[in-house]
């Protein structure tokens, strides 16, 4: 079952939360195969169903979310993997912008 989340940050530095978010997510690449560029980054694992067990990039929200004006930038998250796994990966990107001076929030999408 995959979770869909809409993180937006106060100072709108998207590009910068990619690249922190990507270094910490980094440890999993021992278990996942790691692809990135300079809008986001995805963990791929070798399940066919789910081949991206987590995707993180910038995106612009359109009338179809809910929870953001049409034209807001947000990164986009979305989790295909369930119980502990997603939770430490839930609780990874709370941390990582616990140690960045910016107001967050992330709202399920």
């Amino acid at each position: 079952m995959s979770i869909e989340y809409a993180i937006t940050l106060e100072n709108k530095n998207y590009f910068a939360a990619v690249k922190v978010l990507s270094a910490a997510f980094q440890p999993f690449s021992e278990t996942y195969s790691f692809k990135s560029d300079d809008n986001g980054f995805s963990l791929c694992g070798d399940n066919p169903k789910w081949s991206d067990v987590l995707q993180i990039f910038i995106n612009t929200a359109d009338s179809n979310i809910s929870v953001l004006p049409v034209g807001e930038p947000y990164l986009y998250c979305c989790l295909n993997n369930d119980g502990r796994e997603r939770k430490q990966m839930i609780e990874l990107i709370k941390a990582t912008f616990g140690n960045i001076p910016c107001s967050y929030s992330i709202d399920e999408l």
